[in-house]
C-alpha cells in the first residue's frame, strides 16, 4: 500500500508553523527583557538600585534650590515598574543657602575685654580736712583694676587711701591741704573680659615707719606667674605723704611688676601700704604707653596738666606718676575715659624737678 504524502505534508508544517511562533514569542520577550532601565539615585550618598527607585543618601535638597522628578514609563506593555529619577538644582544666587554636605563656617564674637570708668564726685572737703572713708564699686561682672583722683588744678590734695580693697571695689580718702573747700572727683577703671575669664588678684606690702623727710625707695611689687601687672594704689593713716612712682615696671618687657614710692613729708613715723591689682587671662596682652607731664623742667607752684591714651585696639589698665621727686602734688592722677589718663601735678620743692607718667595698656589677642 502507497504512503499518503498529504498527511506527512500536513503533519509538518504544523511542526514548523509551533516552533516558528515560539521562536518569534521568545525574541519578543528577550527584547522587552533587555529594554528594562536601572536608573539610581541622583543625591549625594545615594545608591544604585535594581528596581529602578532611588534611595537619598547624607544629602538633601538645598532651601530655594528646585526638584525635577521624571517618571520613565515602561517600554511596552506588561514590562518592568516604571522607573523615577530625581535632580536637586541648588540655589543660584550669590550667599544662597547651603548645598547639600556643604560646611558651615562659625562667626561666634572673638574673645575681648570691656571698660567702664565710674566717676565719683565727694562732697565739700574743707580745708586741712580729710574726706570720709568711700568706697567705689564696679558694675556687676567687672573687675576694678585701677582708681584715682580726677580732682582740680591747683589744689594740694593727698590721696590718703587710693587702693583696692577687693577685686570689684576701690576706697578713697582724700586729704585737702589747699586753703579754699574742694569737692574733687575721683574715678576707677573697670574690666571684663567676653568669651573667656579674667581673673584677679591683689598683691600688697607694706612700708612700715618710714623716717620723717626721706624717701622708702623703689619697692617693686611682683603679680604671681601668670599674671600682669595692671594698676596701683596705697593706704596710709597719715596725709603727711606724696607718691614719687607709682606706674608699671620702667622696664616695658617686665609684665608682672609694679613700681611704687613714696616721700615722708611730715616730723614723725609713717606706714604706708602700698598695692597692685594682677590680672590673668588666656591671650592677654599689654603695651606701656609713656608720657612727659610738660616739655621741660617742672617749676615750683605751678600746675601742669595733660592726659595720654591707649592705642587702637587697646583699653585702659592702669596708670600713674613716675618720676622719683619728692614734694609732688598729683592732683589728677586717673582714669578719665576707657582709654585715657589724665595727670594734673604740683611741685612745691626747691629747684625743679621732672614728671612722667605712664599708662599700662591691655587688650585679649
Amino acid at each position: 500500500m502507497r504512503p499518503s504524502f498529504g498527511g506527512r505534508k500536513r503533519h509538518t508544517f504544523t511542526g514548523i508553523l509551533a516552533i516558528s511562533l515560539l521562536t518569534v514569542f521568545v525574541m519578543l520577550f528577550s527584547a522587552c527583557s533587555t529594554n528594562s532601565l536601572n536608573v539610581g539615585s541622583t543625591s549625594p550618598g545615594g545608591t544604585n538600585t535594581t528596581d529602578g527607585t532611588s534611595t537619598t543618601g547624607a544629602g538633601t535638597p538645598a532651601s530655594g534650590g528646585t526638584t525635577t522628578t521624571t517618571t520613565i514609563p515602561p517600554s511596552h506593555p506588561g514590562g518592568p515598574a516604571a522607573t523615577t529619577t530625581s535632580t536637586t538644582t541648588p540655589p543660584t544666587h550669590p550667599g544662597g543657602p547651603n548645598v547639600p554636605n556643604a560646611t558651615a563656617t562659625s562667626t561666634a564674637a572673638q574673645p575681648a575685654l570691656q571698660a567702664v570708668t565710674v566717676r565719683y564726685t565727694f562732697g565739700s572737703i574743707a580745708p586741712n580736712a580729710l574726706s570720709p572713708i568711700t568706697d567705689i564699686s564696679c558694675p556687676a561682672g567687672y573687675l576694678v583694676v585701677s582708681g584715682g583722683l580726677l580732682g582740680q588744678d591747683g589744689g594740694k590734695m593727698v590721696p590718703v587711701q587710693d587702693a583696692p580693697v577687693n577685686t570689684t571695689t576701690w576706697a578713697a580718702v582724700i586729704f585737702n591741704g589747699f586753703k579754699t573747700s574742694l569737692q574733687p572727683v575721683f574715678g576707677i577703671e573697670c574690666l571684663k573680659a567676653t568669651g573667656v575669664a579674667l581673673v584677679s588678684k591683689i598683691v600688697a606690702q607694706n612700708i612700715n615707719n618710714l623716717v620723717p623727710q626721706t624717701m622708702s625707695g623703689f619697692i617693686y611689687l611682683t603679680c604671681p606667674a601668670g599674671y600682669i601687672a595692671s594698676g596701683g594704689g596705697f593706704s596710709s593713716g597719715s596725709p603727711n605723704y606724696t607718691i614719687a612712682n607709682n606706674a608699671p615696671s620702667p622696664n616695658t618687657a617686665n609684665t608682672t611688676t609694679w613700681l611704687s614710692e613714696v616721700y615722708n613729708t611730715g616730723n614723725n613715723f609713717v606706714s604706708v601700704v602700698v598695692e597692685t591689682v594682677c590680672l590673668s587671662s588666656p591671650n592677654l596682652h599689654q603695651t606701656v604707653v609713656q608720657a612727659a607731664v610738660t616739655n621741660g623742667p617742672l617749676y615750683p607752684n605751678i600746675a601742669y596738666q595733660t592726659q595720654a591714651y591707649c592705642p587702637a585696639g587697646y583699653v585702659l589698665g592702669g596708670g600713674g606718676i613716675d618720676s622719683g621727686y619728692p614734694f609732688l602734688y598729683a592732683d589728677a592722677d586717673g582714669p578719665n575715659q576707657s582709654n585715657e589718663w589724665v595727670e594734673a601735678v604740683q611741685y612745691t620743692g626747691p629747684g625743679t624737678a621732672e614728671g612722667q607718667f605712664d599708662l599700662k595698656c591691655l587688650k585679649i589677642g
